[in-house]
């Protein structure tokens, strides 16, 4: 069994809030690890930007109050102000695990950083556990993305109280804002087992641009597509243990009508059988355009 990561105990209470008040206490102890962010989220823009080969940040403030007359108050999760090779920027990010953007949230931020006139770098960057498809952010990161830079920090240091507290910070991040890595064979955990097929089903979804919506239940695990009008999943029996024609099977349910795309048992293999990042994409993509096949069919 993984052994679960002392930062854990605190999720349990914290939530959001404190991953991301231990993101923003990290960025404040470390000139390098908030470098390396701060570079990231340049990287990561979707305007072409200059990655900056140094960096300064003179202010990190989670739950920032933006100065507004409304009576609504509204509080980016963190706010970066600082320098990059001695141009000024401020950058609001907005954090989330599991919960969905409230109404206007990124567009009210995005305002606010308009309104400031002075010539500085103004980004709205969201950092997610989920896929971003927002058309608003300048950039749209993932945990797992700042799970790789606290990899990073856990070799560059030298002292073994640095290295723990990055690693214990980095099995934070990969265990509570997992990803699909692959499946782990042979398997006899359950719960391992239904861990990775969520996570492949997230993964499954970023590659149909769309935002999965809960809907596990006993027969099923399976989330449903705004996008498409079907749910998409593994459906391990529909009626009756015992009668189930084709069982633990990848499925598309649309209009009632079920169409199966592989056996769980091939898509553990494929999934297993793809050497690195790359062949695994390709694996995903191929299914997605399947599933995107099936419900454009009349």
């Amino acid at each position: 069994m993984p052994r679960l990561c002392d930062l854990e105990f605190f999720e349990h209470h914290r939530r959001e809030n404190f991953s991301t008040a231990f993101l923003a206490f990290s960025l404040r102890r470390s000139d390098d690890f908030v470098g390396r962010v701060i570079k990231l989220i340049f990287r990561s823009c979707k305007a072409k930007l200059r990655i900056p080969s140094t960096v300064a940040v003179r202010e990190i403030e989670p739950n920032y109050l933006i100065p507004s007359g409304e009576s609504e108050r509204k509080r980016p999760d963190l706010v970066l102000v600082g320098s990059a090779d001695d141009d000024d920027f401020v950058i609001a990010v907005e954090v989330k695990r599991n919960a969905d953007f409230h109404k206007d949230q990124l567009r009210s931020y995005l305002s606010w950083l308009h309104n400031d006139r002075l010539e500085k770098t103004k980004l709205l960057v969201t950092l997610t556990a989920k896929p971003c498809f927002d058309d608003l952010p300048h950039a749209c990161l993932r945990w797992k993305q700042l799970a790789d830079v606290l990899r990073e920090m856990q070799m560059q240091v030298s002292s073994e109280f640095e290295r723990s507290f990055w690693h214990e910070f980095a099995v934070h991040v990969e265990t509570i804002m997992r990803t699909f890595d692959g499946f782990t064979l042979p398997s006899f955990d359950m719960l391992g087992m239904l861990r990775e097929a969520d996570g492949f089903l997230l993964a499954l979804f970023e590659k149909l641009k769309d935002s999965p919506v809960s809907a596990w239940e006993w027969s099923r695990a399976a989330y449903w597509s705004e996008k498409l009008g079907a749910r998409i999943g593994f459906y391990w029996c529909r009626d009756d243990f015992f009668t189930e024609p084709n069982p633990n099977c990848l499925c598309v349910e649309k209009n009632d009508t079920f169409t199966n795309i592989a056996p769980l048992s091939e898509v553990i293999e494929n999934a297993s059988a793809a050497v690195g990042d790359a062949d695994r994409e390709r694996y995903l993509l191929s299914l997605a355009d399947r599933v995107r096949t099936i419900c454009s069919a009349p």
